[in-house]
């Protein structure tokens, strides 16, 4: 098929972008792996750039508490009903910090792991807050503790605040109307998958994940490996569809067995991690391994660093 006649979608160029690889450990290469997956380039929220002006989010010290400070003074209870507007508003400060008091309890809080794993899927998916290592491992331990079926809500919840937000900021309705559909199930693969890129990416369309999902599925039935791909990852990031790892699991083996090198990938670091499966050495190492050989120069890193026993907790 002529790549040229298909632009492929920020489902995988820029969900999957590797910025960087942690801090030069190898180790931390099969970690990054499965993070990068959520991660998305389109994102770009933190305390510089808000949906709201700043004056209007700025404390005033005479009248209003600092919820960053009172978070920081362990004073949970009292910052979580402050910080929760800001989380809303876009500042990923206040989305790392909300995230860790409802994953918790901290302070008194109720917990509240479905909203925990929203606002943390969000702290660890945007580029400003990536270095935080204990929002990251607060949601492993989710998946570990509270398991996937919670997980996979919160993480449904995040794409959808981000949803709103980036259609909010181009003054576009919440979603594209089912009208954009009316012609998917007479559609061809490419058309199916350029109609899925251009809702996945908002071109001249309001962001709509969903239906997006909708229209790789539709792609994949002509056997594209980049649409089984598209689809893998919104089950396993929570795009337009509650996450899902077993589900997500499938569609990259598909893929994988397709050719498709970043696919190959995934399903290796899924087997260590034990993501969508028991966790599986063997079958970790000759996924990467395949995916070396298909072209993906990270698998080998992460290959190199399964082998010598580094298995990401």
């Amino acid at each position: 098929m002529n790549e040229a006649k298909r632009s492929r979608s920020s489902a995988r160029a820029t969900d999957l972008t590797i910025a960087r690889w942690g801090k030069a450990a190898l180790v931390c290469a099969a970690i990054a792996a499965v993070w990068f997956l959520m991660r998305d380039d389109t994102l770009r929220l933190h305390e510089g750039e808000t949906a709201v002006p700043a004056s209007s989010l700025a404390a005033d010290s005479a009248t209003t508490a600092d919820p960053y400070q009172l978070y920081l003074q362990q004073q949970y209870e009292a910052a979580l009903p402050l910080l929760l507007p800001q989380a809303e508003a876009g500042f990923s400060l206040a989305q790392c910090m909300a995230g860790k008091i409802l994953a918790e309890g901290r302070g008194g809080v109720a917990p509240d792991r479905i909203e925990a794993a929203k606002w943390l899927d969000l702290c660890t998916r945007d580029t400003n807050s990536e270095d935080d290592d204990e929002a990251r491992e607060m949601l492993d331990s989710l998946i570990k503790t509270a398991g996937w079926d919670i997980v996979g809500e919160g993480k449904y919840r995040s794409f959808q605040w981000q949803q709103a937000y980036l259609n909010a900021e181009k003054d576009e309705p919440g979603s594209a109307s089912e009208l954009v559909l009316r012609d998917l199930g007479t559609m061809d693969g490419d058309a199916a998958f350029a109609l899925g890129t251009k809702l996945n990416d908002g071109n001249n369309s309001p962001v709509d994940y969903e239906k997006a999902l909708r229209c790789f599925k539709r792609a994949a039935e002509f056997d594209i490996a980049e649409a089984h791909f598209n689809v893998a990852v919104a089950y396993y990031a929570g795009k337009g569809v509650k996450a899902d790892p077993r589900e997500a699991l499938n569609w990259f083996k598909k893929a994988a067995a397709g050719g498709f090198a970043e696919a190959a990938t995934m399903v290796g670091v899924m087997a260590v991690r034990g993501h969508g499966m028991d966790s599986d050495i063997d079958m970790a190492l000759t996924y990467l391994k395949r995916a070396a050989d298909l072209g993906d120069p990270q698998a080998g890193l992460i290959r190199e660093s399964v082998a010598a026993g580094n298995v990401p907790q």
